[in-house]
């Protein structure tokens, strides 16, 4: 199996939500998704960068880190809150409202958000 790492920091700011799109559907489509399968990386990542984005907004946070893990059949994007260890600790309320949860249900393999972190997988050959 050939796994490759490509990692880059964005503002956490909604305009920058674009460039993490533009990544997911380039790799995406590098691994041989079909347009649907890309359209779907993109969906889930935008849901994902979108949401933890307003978490960093709401909570006076500056930076994202995004991964985005290769393998030769899957695609999987990591993103975390660079700075949201300085956000004093409390209960974390549930991000994924129920339209979220439905795309994401919908486009991508597996997915999960914990406050300021969260992945979303989505194989090659998704059924």
């Amino acid at each position: 199996m050939t796994e490759a790492a490509i990692t880059m920091r964005i503002p956490a700011q909604t305009r920058f939500v674009g460039v993490a799109r533009v990544t997911a559907a380039s790799l995406a489509a590098d691994l041989g998704f079909s347009v649907d399968g890309i359209d779907d990386v993109v969906a889930g990542v935008n849901e994902l960068v979108a949401m933890l984005i307003e978490w960093a907004e709401d909570n006076g946070c500056q930076t994202m880190a995004l991964q985005f893990t290769l393998t030769d059949d899957e695609l999987r994007a990591d993103v975390h809150v660079e700075d949201a260890d300085r956000v004093p600790a409390s209960p974390e309320p549930d991000i994924l409202d129920d339209l979220a949860r439905r795309i994401l249900d919908r486009v991508v393999d597996e997915y999960h958000i914990d406050g300021p972190s969260g992945w979303v997988r989505r194989g090659l050959q998704t059924p």
